[in-house]
């Protein structure tokens, strides 16, 4: 007769996404992982240096019973990289039906036309700066016990760092993001304008970065690092897609010594 296995650890035998609900305290967190709602606690549960906060992202391990094993942030790069990618599976997907459609042709004479009108250089550097602005890591914050966040550039020139508590600074753009959006959006309005000082609308993107960067830096830099205070070690670094949003906003500011187009 053969004897009983001995009881040991439960095996991690899934992984998936969820959001975090409710933040543990007095009592459990609560976790929403599909439809189905989930306790956890923080203690041997949680594995990242972040600490938790509601909405959170996260990646989720699951026993073999179904208790959650494991929790750690997923980190809002990979989370933007992802819905980029399902925004352009949707995007192709729509246009694959598109131009199988009676009205197609037209549709695809008109495109040419504000391509050409635009220009391929202008248009290339606007959809370039548009991705790398709102879905590639730009900047990279240390918090020191919060731990390390990694944002995209348009999130990071809306941090507001006197807010969000023991989660991080919170992102809220209001007015300045209004702005920011229109001269963005200007070097793909600027040949639709007949006036030849129009042009001068391609530096905007650059200009506007310049001023938000430097106005971001600034403001953080009085938290992080106080006047009359000993160095803390904390501080932020641009990262690539920071860097290549300023490329291709230099590429549209070069525009401006093209010759104004005429009508």
């Amino acid at each position: 007769m053969s004897a009983a296995p001995l009881p040991g650890p439960k095996l991690v035998t899934t992984k998936v996404r969820g959001n975090i609900i409710k933040v543990p305290d007095a009592t459990p967190g609560l976790l929403m992982v599909g439809t189905n709602q989930k306790q956890f606690t923080l203690e041997g549960i949680w594995k990242s240096v972040t600490a938790p906060g509601p909405n959170q992202t996260v990646n989720v391990e699951l026993d073999d019973a179904g208790n959650v094993a494991g929790i750690s942030v997923v980190d809002p790069a990979q989370i933007a990289r992802e819905r980029l990618s399902e925004i352009s599976n949707k995007v192709g997907g729509a246009l694959g039906d598109f131009t199988k459609s009676p009205g197609a042709a037209n549709a695809q004479d008109i495109l040419r036309k504000m391509v050409s009108r635009i220009g391929v250089i202008t248009l290339g550097a606007s959809v370039v700066l548009w991705i790398a602005l709102s879905f590639m890591t730009g900047y990279k914050i240390d918090l020191g016990f919060i731990g390390s966040q990694s944002y995209t550039l348009w999130d990071f020139i809306g941090l507001n760092v006197n807010a969000g508590g023991m989660t991080g600074p919170e992102v809220s753009h209001g007015f300045w993001g209004l702005i920011g959006i229109v001269c963005l959006l200007a070097p793909v309005i600027v040949p639709f304008i007949s006036n030849p000082l129009a042009k001068f609308g391609n530096a905007l993107p650059l200009v506007y970065l310049g001023i938000a960067i430097l106005i971001e830096k600034s403001s953080i830099n009085k938290v992080l690092q106080p006047a009359g205070v000993p160095d803390t070690g904390l501080g932020f670094t641009m990262q690539f897609g920071g860097y290549l949003s300023l490329l291709a906003a230099l590429v549209l500011a070069a525009m401006v010594l093209k010759p104004a187009r005429q009508s």
